[in-house]
């Protein structure tokens, strides 16, 4: 029986248009201001850096790439920009007609001030009984098999009583069915389909209900 329903986050809650926006317009905009560049020779130099990090943990800290670009004050910047979180469209409906019967947690790459910021988008949190980064929380960026191993230890269950869903066919798919948890791939795309893809939250909600 499930007992405990884990997200995803970015992709599967929330539309990866803001990281974009975050990532590959305003940063590069604001070094190109710093440093007197025209927009495309700041981009080439900052890509050139994001690349260089790739794999470490900095790679998703936004105070770490302020600090290596002269930047200053990440926490406004982001606060000046948070109006472009959205949720996809059937989310709220979907996490709330869950949470009547499932314990709801949150598993996700993103970095701790990411994920604070996000979750307080229509007030998200609420829906949450535990969230976990694996930046923050376990010190790496992979959502390998050790981090679902220690998120069930954590919630002492067994890896049949958790459904996991998410936008990685990997990450999110994969490696927990690997586990025994019951996963399904979110593919808003349409470009798969079978048993455990679904292509919205609406369609993951109905199924999961529908298990006896």
């Amino acid at each position: 029986m499930i007992k405990v329903i884990s997200f995803d986050l970015d992709g599967t809650l929330i539309d990866i248009n803001f990281d974009e926006l975050i990532w590959f317009e305003e940063i590069p905009k604001l070094y190109a201001e710093k440093y007197k560049l025209p927009i495309e020779k700041a981009k080439e130099k900052v890509f050139a850096e994001y690349h260089k990090e790739k794999g470490n943990l900095g790679w998703v800290d936004i105070d770490f790439w302020f600090d290596k670009f002269g930047l200053t004050e990440a926490d406004k910047f982001l606060s000046d920009l948070k109006h472009n979180i959205k949720l996809f469209p059937e989310v709220k409906k979907s996490i709330f007609d869950l949470s009547k019967n499932y314990k709801l947690i949150i598993i996700t790459r993103a970095s701790k001030k990411f994920m604070d910021l996000k979750l307080d988008v229509e007030n998200l949190k609420d829906y949450f009984s535990d969230v976990f980064s694996t930046v923050h929380h376990f010190k790496t960026l992979k959502k390998d098999e050790e981090i679902y191993k220690k998120v069930i230890k954590k919630l002492d269950i067994n890896p049949e009583e958790m459904a996991h869903i998410g936008d990685h066919l990997e990450f999110d798919f994969n490696i927990p069915r690997k586990l025994g948890i019951n996963a399904y791939y979110l593919d808003r795309e349409k470009s798969k389909h079978g048993d455990f893809i679904v292509h919205n939250l609406s369609e993951f909600a109905k199924k999961i209900m529908e298990i006896k």
